[in-house]
């Protein structure tokens, strides 16, 4: 089965990112670094889902790349939750394979110059064919290239490289570019993913591969404070259309809605006569209700939380709820996400401000999560309830390959990793150059990048600081993994709605409102589009609007 495709795939997220070069120290720590923090939802990390993260840190380098534009280049906008996953460890895994792309990076540029030279062509020739090459490059690097674009450069990018053979010393060259290549292919794969990474070995909390010095592994630590327990805020700050990020994807079939006349006492529906009157209803009532009640579901991987979801432009006009004072030595204002003065977010515009009660139940060791979003609210004589189902799906298929690598690799792994490094030696050599003087010309482009968007917004009070896309997401297929997921997602989505049912029903007999509606409503959105009952003796059967009837009386 596959899930209905967002507006933007999963790993074109983080476009806007692309300029961004800012890292983050310490964003969020000490005294000011929140108040309580609410019951989990989905942020206990499964070991397997952080350990395939983390080793796609290595062997999926655009993964890689927007893990860390999403979570260390943007000092200023909130960084969403990655449910399930211990975010900091893959983090720190996508540093230590930054640092291994460097070095490769360095090695083939320099290679790729000394053969250039070894052509002994004229000048011009020369500069000419240096930058066509970096010309090939910047295209295949850019996320806004078309598939066809891709393909036909990529083509450029390998009859180009065939003109190394003209000389014996560009030949070496080519050859000694594919050693750097097949030898941090092999490194990546089998000294890092196979020997660090499997089920047995692998340790979170442990430092990086070629990070392991003090001082290396205390820069990683600095760098990754700020995403500790970040999961686990009552608040998240979004930015474009889908409010809850890091969820995964909306599940438009499931979700509901439904209104109930709260005004109404049993008594006053069937029967005339007197009735006891109904107590007043307030939504704060209605959440801690049914809060309380979810969290004590007796369901493996169930949680239950209180969270608000704010227009990633609202936080700059109240300042003072949505950020912890600036220190001295702070060139941004740091977003809080966690919120104690709950009254003052509920007293907030609902344009730009909405609570919900955020359901989650993590299936297949967090593979994949369910989330429901609830949220109450009273207009008029009635209580209107929402009810949003989204799915963060199983991570990308060709993540789980890592299962087949051998600590010690066989005669066949040793000429498959020989065949993947000839084929993406030339585009890689290519690229080389062109990554290095990006990496080179980082400091020039953060600074000029901090004092723009410093002044943006201290002069913009509707500056965006909401989150564009999460990790978690970023690493996600849009399709089950197998059929097992499916059919047991399905069985949850049932039992939550049925669990929902069963606490508002109870809630609103309390305070002595007729739950007939409800009753109603309940059976209609339990069978989704599905009814079956009686009528004129006969049996109707309701399918997606359609009745059919079933009896001795034909006529419609």
């Amino acid at each position: 089965m596959y899930f209905p495709r967002r507006g933007p795939p999963l790993n074109v997220v983080a476009v806007a990112h692309r300029g961004a070069t800012l890292d983050v120290a310490d964003r969020i720590e000490g005294q000011d670094a929140g108040g309580d923090v609410p019951d989990p939802a989905g942020s206990e990390a499964a070991p397997d889902v952080t350990r395939l993260l983390a080793a796609a840190a290595y062997l999926d380098e655009t993964f890689r790349d927007e893990a860390i534009r999403q979570t260390l280049y943007e000092t200023y906008r909130f960084i969403a939750p990655s449910y399930g996953v211990n975010i900091g460890s893959v983090v720190r895994h996508c540093i230590a394979s930054r640092a291994l792309s460097r070095r490769r990076d360095v090695l083939l540029s320099g290679l790729l110059l000394v053969g250039l030279w070894a052509l002994h062509l004229r000048p011009e020739f020369t500069i000419a064919v240096f930058v066509g090459a970096l010309i090939v490059a910047f295209v295949l690097t850019s996320r806004k290239t078309k598939l066809r674009w891709r393909i036909v450069f990529s083509v450029v990018a390998y009859l180009g490289i065939t003109a190394f053979a003209a000389h014996t010393l560009s030949l070496l060259m080519a050859i000694g570019a594919l050693v750097v290549v097949a030898a941090d292919t092999y490194e990546r794969r089998y000294r890092v993913v196979a020997r660090r990474m499997n089920a047995t070995d692998f340790n979170a909390d442990a430092p990086a591969y070629g990070r392991e010095h003090p001082s290396q592994r205390a820069s990683d630590e600095r760098r990754i404070a700020h995403l500790t327990d970040h999961q686990d805020g009552n608040v998240v700050v979004y930015s474009g259309y889908y409010p809850f990020k890091g969820s995964g994807i909306a599940m438009p079939r499931w979700s509901w809605s439904i209104a109930v006349d709260v005004t109404k006492a049993p008594g006053e529906r069937d029967e005339p006569g007197p009735s006891d009157p109904v107590a007043p209803i307030e939504m704060s009532e209605v959440y801690a209700h049914v809060l309380r009640a979810m969290q004590q579901a007796d369901i493996k991987g169930y949680s239950a939380a209180q969270r608000f979801y704010v227009n990633g432009r609202f936080p700059g006009r109240n300042r003072e709820l949505f950020f912890h004072p600036k220190g001295p030595h702070e060139r941004f204002p740091k977003l809080r996400y966690v919120i104690d003065e709950v009254s003052k977010l509920e007293d907030q515009p609902e344009a730009m401000v909405r609570q919900y009660a955020d359901i989650k139940v993590s299936a297949w060791d967090s593979e994949v999560i369910l989330s429901a979003f609830v949220r109450f609210s009273r207009i008029s004589d009635y209580l209107f309830i929402e009810v949003t189902y989204y799915l963060l799906p199983p991570l990308q298929g060709d993540y789980y390959e890592i299962h087949r690598f051998n600590r010690r690799p066989t005669p066949h792994e040793f000429f498959r990793s020989f065949v993947d490094s000839l084929i993406a030696m030339p585009v890689l050599w290519l690229k080389a150059p062109l990554r290095v003087a990006r990496w080179m010309a980082r400091p020039i482009g953060r600074a000029r990048r901090e004092q723009r968007i410093e002044q943006e917004i201290r002069e913009n009070r509707r500056f965006d600081f909401g989150a564009l896309g999460s990790v978690r997401d970023s690493g996600s297929e849009p399709e089950y993994g197998k059929y097992f997921q499916q059919t047991d997602v399905e069985r949850l989505h049932k039992v939550i709605d049925r669990h929902l049912f069963t606490v508002i029903r109870e809630f609103l007999k309390t305070k002595g409102v007729d739950t007939s509606e409800l009753d109603r409503s309940e059976r209609s959105i339990i069978n989704k589009g599905i009814w079956i009952g009686t009528q004129n003796g006969n049996m109707i059967i309701g399918d997606d609007g359609k009745i059919t009837g079933i009896g001795d009386d034909d006529e419609e």
